[in-house]
């Protein structure tokens, strides 16, 4: 089984270090979706255990409205 995958997929970046980039690629992706999922006049809270980083000395509301403007719903080629 493992050593067919491994001659299968491959152990070099276009094989199991592909793989790896879209996981990566597809968890940030979906953790922009979950940190901008509830707004402001929601009825419920996300809290996440990882908080958005510091960035720019912006606000929290104005990474979330970024996120939303520049990132979700644009393609991957867009991005």
């Amino acid at each position: 089984g493992v050593m067919l995958a491994n001659r299968v997929i491959g152990l070099h970046k276009n094989g199991y270090g592909r793989v790896l980039a879209e996981c990566m690629f597809t968890a940030k992706i979906m953790y922009c979706m979950w940190i901008t999922l509830a707004d402001n006049d929601d009825n419920f809270v996300i809290e996440t255990t990882k908080p958005l980083p510091k960035f720019k000395n912006w606000t929290e509301m104005q990474q979330k409205k970024f996120i939303k403007e520049r990132i979700l719903g644009k393609s991957n080629e867009e991005l």
